[in-house]
């Protein structure tokens, strides 16, 4: 399990740290950077249907109120850790950008590794314990996203 970390979380962004360093000042390299959103939200994609498609028939008989249970948890879940992340930002009076940076860290949490555990070591005694994960994984970067922008468009506001 500690390798599987390594591979998805630390690995990945021990990498992203050296690069920026090395090639942070690069102007092909700053033009690079802003499609790597796309890519990464294409390899979460990847994930979640490969995942998706491998439980199908275990979700098609659960029904529609599992399906609809483990949604209304993830986004509980999500938006409970956004609320919290935000509010404990303001208890410690940490700047606007911090506040905001703490918010989307604590509720957007990491599906995508919670997904690879989930099947590797979950999968084959509990086929539906992926589900949560696979739909985390959709609704966090979903959500992210609308949060964030919601946050630049109040910026924007404020400075008009």
């Amino acid at each position: 399990m500690f390798l599987n970390i390594l591979y998805v979380t630390i690995l990945p962004v021990a990498i992203g740290f050296a690069v920026n360093h090395f090639y942070g000042g690069n102007e092909k390299f700053e033009e690079t950077k802003k499609a790597m959103p796309v890519f990464s939200v294409l390899g979460l994609a990847c994930i979640v249907g490969g995942v998706i498609s491998a439980v199908h028939p275990h979700i098609v008989n659960g029904g529609f109120e599992l399906l609809a249970l483990t949604f209304a948890v993830v986004f509980s879940h999500n938006t409970l850790g956004y609320i919290l992340g935000y509010s404990i930002g303001t208890l410690f009076k940490f700047s606007k950008a911090k506040k905001r940076t703490v918010s989307i860290e604590v509720g957007m949490q990491n599906a995508g590794l919670a997904t690879v555990l989930s099947s590797t070591f979950f999968m084959a005694t509990n086929p539906l314990s992926i589900v949560p994960c696979a739909i985390s994984c959709a609704w966090h970067s979903i959500s992210g996203t609308i949060l964030a922008n919601l946050f630049a468009r109040r910026d924007e506001k404020s400075n008009s």
